[in-house]
């Protein structure tokens, strides 16, 4: 297959990992909201404590093997079974010591209720072993309906379980049990759409192949996961529930917006550049594009989030979440900036240079750190600033990397940002004086004619700016539909 077909398949699959995405977009922001209005802050504290442990537990499970699996040129019984029965193995052991360790982390952070949660929570290790292998199988085929169609169940989830438990009176233990159904469908449904049928077959040789592969890639998910995590580790310490309940809050908000608007690209990178390495020259230029791409889509929920967000938590919560909007202007700065230098990891990977990610997240992780223990121990605002500073200097790192490994001018890299950038801050702009000089009562009607206005005006300022990436933009759209 010619390289322009397989980008072209890609785009198209772009279709499937949006639905995947958009949809949970569309409703989870208000099935989020409900929930929230039942339960309080502190319920969301003491999950996203144990949910970091638990989190930290799901990258050293998966060894790297999916994408050693993803990224190989042919399907191999032996080494895929192997990879499966070493996840569930591994899962058994960890799931071990997070039920001896829950009373010490009770003690660490000094909230009892993590003793009884964490061992409870922690069976999704064991629920999530018996599918990455069929979710790589099924990434690695690139079918993205059948994904789509399992990214529908945490929507299902909330709307059966979590939200009813919440009504009844169950706190905390909603969101456990309502995350751990979810994690029980999830993980069936990826067997079930996979057709695969694990074989008890296992090569200790094939084993170690994938390993040493996959090394670099445990290493490098488990230094994003503390460089991601190290700020809630450390906020369990300096702060109180309800603290950590109103950052963790606004941080999964943010990253729940970005997440749903970067995974139907993020979804197809690996697979598809693996298809394109007999045309790694021209990487540099797919990465550019790429990058510039994001940007038209990172950028401008930055600018309209950083304007809106005091008025928008303020409308949704009242006094109930009181702080919420000012920590979320800080958070989605560094988010929206950070996540438009990401693609390069998958192309390093492809590259045969696993090592240079992670190096830099280590990096970037002993400098957050520093920060955090001694800049971000005095109050919870100062500490989601750290955060934000923190996010600036990961992307000086990553396009010093991109620089290096890729041979991409860091001026091409600043260029690709620029006509977003214009666009975003004129329609920035002009959104601000809107909100300041229009003070209408804010309800669902205004704030939806908002986000309208703000996007028609972004869309007509590209339009005028820059008409070939606008063009470009509407056939990918064709492709894709």
């Amino acid at each position: 297959m010619s390289s322009q077909k397989i980008i072209d398949h890609g785009i198209k699959s772009v279709k499937w990992t949006a639905l995947g995405k958009v949809l949970p977009m569309a409703l989870r922001p208000f099935l989020s909201v409900w929930l929230a209005l039942i339960l309080d802050p502190n319920a969301y504290g003491i999950v996203a404590i144990a949910s970091v442990f638990i989190g930290l537990s799901r990258l050293i499970q998966g060894l790297g093997l999916s994408e050693f699996l993803i990224k190989a040129k042919k399907e191999n019984e032996i080494e895929i079974n192997s990879a499966f029965w070493s996840n569930i193995f591994i899962a058994i052991i960890i799931y071990l010591i997070l039920v001896i360790a829950s009373p010490f982390i009770s003690t660490l952070y000094n909230i009892d209720q993590l003793e009884f949660v964490i061992p409870v929570l922690s069976l999704i290790v064991i629920f999530n072993s018996f599918g990455f292998i069929p979710q790589s199988i099924l990434t690695k085929k690139m079918s993205f309906k059948k994904l789509f169609m399992i990214q529908i169940i945490p929507l299902l989830s909330l709307l059966a379980f979590t939200i009813p438990l919440a009504y009844l009176g169950f706190g905390v233990w909603a969101l456990v049990i309502g995350t751990l159904i979810n994690s029980f469908f999830e993980n069936i449904f990826y067997l079930f759409f996979s057709k695969w049928k694990p074989k008890f077959i296992f090569s200790f040789e094939r084993f170690r192949e994938m390993f040493q592969f996959g090394k670099w890639i445990v290493i490098q998910k488990n230094a994003e996961y503390f460089y991601y995590n190290i700020d809630l580790f450390l906020a369990g310490i300096f702060f109180n529930t309800y603290d950590i309940g109103l950052y963790s809050v606004g941080k999964n908000f943010i990253r729940m917006i970005y997440t749903s608007v970067n995974g139907p690209v993020g979804a197809i990178v690996l697979p598809m550049f693996s298809k394109l390495q007999a045309d790694s020259k021209n990487f540099g230029n797919y990465l550019l594009s790429i990058t510039k791409k994001l940007s038209f889509l990172n950028i401008p929920i930055l600018v309209g989030l950083f304007i809106i967000s005091e008025d928008l938590t303020s409308f949704l919560f009242k006094n109930k979440w009181d702080g919420l909007g000012t920590l979320m202007s800080i958070l989605v700065i560094g988010e929206g900036l950070s996540r438009n230098f990401w693609a390069h990891r998958d192309l390093l990977q492809i590259l045969n240079r696993p090592e240079v990610y992670p190096k830099s997240i280590f990096i970037n992780l002993f400098v957050s750190l520093f920060l955090y223990l001694f800049l971000g121990n005095n109050d919870i605002a100062t500490f989601t600033l750290v955060f934000t500073i923190n996010n600036i200097i990961y992307c000086i790192l990553q396009i010093l990397i991109i620089r290096v490994e890729l041979k991409v001018n860091i001026l091409d890299i600043l260029k690709s940002l620029l006509t977003s950038s214009i666009c975003s801050s004129i329609m920035g702009i002009l959104l601000f004086l809107s909100l300041k000089y229009f003070p209408i009562n804010l309800s669902l009607t205004y704030l939806i004619a908002l986000v309208i206005i703000s996007v028609l005006i972004f869309v007509s300022l590209m339009f005028l700016i820059d008409n070939k990436e606008f063009k470009s933009y509407v056939s990918i759209v064709k492709k894709i539909f």
